[in-house]
């Protein structure tokens, strides 16, 4: 049995991993609302979320793109790197005037 690897652009790879992340953190949020509500229930504190300029979930997302980028030189050239990390600010700017338009 052969296996072939679909190839793609740094542009699509990542778009594709932060589309990924978006939904997923989008359609998790309530769970992870909850969770973090019942933590700081436990040790007696209040939880809240204030609606800025995005939706919680959104700034989540953003928060786990950029620990995901900082591994970005230990995989890739420094030149690669630039450019995939170029690819995934545009990608984000995109989703970004999508969710406040």
């Amino acid at each position: 049995m052969r296996f072939f690897k679909k190839k793609l652009s740094e542009k699509a790879a990542a778009y594709d991993i932060v589309l990924a992340t978006f939904r997923e953190e989008k359609n998790s949020w309530s769970t992870t609302y909850e969770a973090l509500k019942e933590s700081c229930a436990v040790l007696g504190h209040e939880f809240s979320v204030q609606k800025e300029l995005t939706e919680p979930w959104f700034d989540l997302a953003l928060a786990k793109i950029a620990l995901s980028l900082r591994q970005i030189e230990n995989l890739y050239d420094a030149e690669q790197a630039a450019r995939i990390r170029s690819w995934v600010f545009k990608c984000i700017d995109d989703m970004y005037q999508i969710e406040k338009g």
